[in-house]
């Protein structure tokens, strides 16, 4: 669908090998995700050779672990060298779990090579209630906390467009499972 539309998106995705995404969560219905087998990582490939991108979302995705500073160095750190050895192809875009951002989160992300990083609802260039940024205002964007708009089933994004804007808008899953029965 994004490609028929010509819209390029990046999938940020937990680096691990577990077929569910909250393993730690104690949810035997949780959203599953790729596990980092040879097909995934094919799909992958065509994904990036039509023009999307490949980004990190941590390794374990656990609340507790993102609130501990030496912790997000290591999830920065190790989810960057996992995918980019199973892919085979370097990152420079992470996404914080959860959309927290703080400044010590942003360090580890700096330290260990991205070039950007998706937060939430907190860059000063955000315009509320729109999720876009004005293009001619893009030298004060912050590269390592580039707000993020979560889009829900029910939301009309066509209504959001502004020419000559920049708009950031997510999914934290993709498949109809997401949005339950």
């Amino acid at each position: 669908m994004l490609n028929s539309l010509r819209l390029p998106a990046t999938f940020f995705l937990i680096a691990n090998r577990n077929s569910t995404h909250d393993l730690w969560s104690g949810h035997s219905d949780d959203w599953w995700k790729i596990d980092w087998r040879a097909e995934d990582i094919a799909v992958l490939r065509t994904l990036v050779r039509e023009g999307h991108e490949i980004g990190s979302h941590s390794v374990s995705h656990h609340p507790v672990n993102l609130k501990i500073p030496e912790q997000s160095e290591f999830e920065a750190r190790e989810s960057k060298r996992l995918i980019e050895g199973w892919f085979g192809a370097p990152l420079s875009s992470f996404c914080y779990p959860f959309y927290w951002s703080h400044a010590y989160r942003a360090d580890a992300v700096k330290k260990v090579g991205y070039q950007q990083a998706r937060g939430g609802g907190v860059a000063p260039e955000y315009v509320p209630g729109a999720s876009y940024y004005d293009v001619s205002k893009s030298g004060s964007l912050d590269r390592f906390n580039v707000d993020c708009r979560q889009i829900s089933q029910n939301e009309n994004v066509s209504e959001w467009l502004r020419p000559g804007c920049w708009h950031v808008l997510t999914f934290h899953a993709i498949g109809d499972s997401i949005w339950g029965p």
